[in-house]
């Protein structure tokens, strides 16, 4: 997922992530890695990785 590696990185801000990555708003990303990873986009950031 394309905002999952933008946020690995530390080039773009949480909220600069949707744009480049694709999303038309911060709200999709946010189900999005809700749904797929379990986990907000910030807090993925914060630990690095998806819980589980």
């Amino acid at each position: 997922m394309a905002a999952q590696a933008l946020l690995e990185g530390d080039a773009h801000s949480v909220e600069e992530v949707p744009r480049p990555a694709g999303f038309g708003s911060s709200e999709t990303p946010c189900r999005v890695f809700r749904r797929r990873l379990g986990v907000a986009p910030a807090r993925f950031r914060t630990s690095g990785t998806a819980p589980g």
